[in-house]
């Protein structure tokens, strides 16, 4: 009996993980975040200032925010919004990790037909993926609600 109980606390805990959510004001928090610090890197890299901390941190806060807008509750939060949530998350994964092993391949084969004396295989940094993903979750999400 002491073992089921175990069980069904871890078993609890997951859920509350899993269903965890910020209340919907930070919707609006994290779109005026990513505004702030996209133009912040913007402005940053118009005046050459090339700083990298100043760089991996703007870049962390956008990362943050776009996490923030993505976790934060609906107006109208039911089952089948919480679905469609799920489908989005799925959806980027599955396009994410597509991006990341396809495009540096892409890369190599155009830069190979547009110079072929250079045979460089770049990678794509985290950021890019993960930036990537949280993108497409939110526009798969909205487009998601919007068709519903």
């Amino acid at each position: 009996m002491k073992l089921r109980n175990i069980l069904e606390c871890e078993r609890n805990q997951l859920y509350k993980m899993m269903n965890y959510q910020l209340p919907n004001k930070f919707i609006w928090i994290g779109i005026w975040i990513f505004i702030l610090s996209f133009l912040s890197m913007t402005v940053l890299k118009f005046f050459d200032f090339n700083k990298d901390s100043m760089r991996t941190i703007l870049r962390s806060i956008l990362l943050i925010s776009l996490l923030v807008i993505s976790i934060a509750r609906d107006k109208e939060e039911d089952e089948m919004i919480k679905l469609m949530r799920m489908q989005s998350y799925a959806l980027a994964f599955i396009i994410g990790v597509l991006y990341a092993v396809f495009q540096p391949v892409i890369n190599y084969i155009v830069a190979n037909v547009k110079n072929s004396n250079t045979l460089d295989y770049t990678t794509i940094s985290e950021f890019e993926v993960l930036l990537f993903m949280l993108l497409i979750q939110l526009m798969f999400f909205n487009y998601l609600k919007k068709m519903r």
